[in-house]
């Protein structure tokens, strides 16, 4: 019969142990890159948000310059109907309108 003997049970505990370190390399390195990737992607959200407030704010810039534009076309265009209205009325001698005269 073949006993084990210590120089077994040392090469066998040095085989164990470099497999462990091999083991303990690839989980670091599991690790390490998922962390990375989590990162990059919050980064890349934040910026992903950061952009798209930055395009709410462009337009809503543009929103109200184009609303105050319209709104003083609108303005300018009512102060027109009233002004004509009002020659007109002038011309063919009759009488203002009713929401002149109040």
């Amino acid at each position: 019969m073949k006993y084990a003997t210590a120089m077994d049970v040392f090469i066998v505990l040095c085989f164990f142990s470099v497999f462990m370190a091999l083991v303990e390399f690839a989980l670091i390195n599991f690790i390490d890159t998922l962390i990375k990737n989590r990162k990059k992607k919050e980064a890349e959200k934040e910026e992903r948000a950061k952009q798209r407030v930055e395009k709410a704010k462009v337009l809503w810039e543009k929103t109200v310059v184009v609303g105050v534009v319209v709104a003083a076309a609108a303005a300018a265009a009512a102060a027109q109907f009233l002004c004509f209205s009002f020659l007109g009325s002038l011309e063919h001698k009759t009488e203002a309108p009713e929401f002149l005269s109040k």
